[in-house]
């Protein structure tokens, strides 16, 4: 308990040292890292690498990791001609094919969970699919990519920081609070809400 409280507190006064720092303030209630600055001092938000994220999320999935995904009705769809899915998609044979990761979030997958009233796992692939949708661009409006983004980020969060939609400060993270949801390591977590957030605002910019 002590430990905890002591994390706890050596936590939050780093982040605080860093908000104050006398030539780089840190924005830890907007973003989870600092943005570097370019020499004309204007934020730069990098992103992670798109596909990498994509199948580590479809990686855990297999596993059998994700809440709300049964993978006995996975296995089942794998024998629905409609679903498109392959039995390489399915088990991961090609670790590091986009396209099989693709496969296993199809709308036909989707559709086949719903027609069976597996809703939340419907929910959450579809979640997963209108993400890496949004990421593309094509064939969307900004409007729509940004709000597949949002989805996203909530469903991660829903989890990880429950008291975000009230209390929407990364600053507030409880560091000795067990990351379930996706079961990812930290790093994972925390590079997929960073590159959220910023395709978020790089739509956001792009409306205005």
């Amino acid at each position: 308990m002590l430990k905890s409280i002591m994390a706890i507190y050596l936590y939050r006064k780093k982040i605080e040292d860093l908000k104050h720092h006398a030539s780089d303030p840190a924005n830890f209630t907007d973003n989870l890292y600092q943005p570097e600055r370019d020499t004309t001092g204007e934020l730069i938000h990098h992103r992670e690498d798109h596909n990498h994220l994509l199948k580590r999320i479809i990686s855990r999935l297999r596993e059998g990791h994700i809440p709300g995904i049964d993978l006995r009705y996975m296995r089942d769809a794998l024998h629905d001609p409609t679903t498109g899915l392959t039995y390489e998609a399915l088990t991961g044979k090609n670790k590091q094919s986009v396209p099989d990761c693709e496969c296993l979030i199809s709308p036909g997958v989707i559709s086949y969970l719903e027609g069976r009233g597996r809703t939340s796992g419907a929910q959450v692939i579809k979640i997963i699919h209108n993400w890496h949708k949004a990421v593309d661009g094509r064939g969307l409006s900004e409007e729509q990519r940004s709000s597949y983004c949002q989805d996203m980020k909530n469903w991660l969060l829903a989890d990880w920081m429950p008291w975000f939609h009230t209390l929407p400060d990364y600053s507030t993270i409880d560091v000795n609070r067990y990351y379930n949801y996706v079961h990812y390591a930290v790093h994972i977590v925390k590079s997929l809400t960073d590159s959220l957030d910023t395709l978020i605002y790089v739509v956001t910019c792009n409306k205005t």
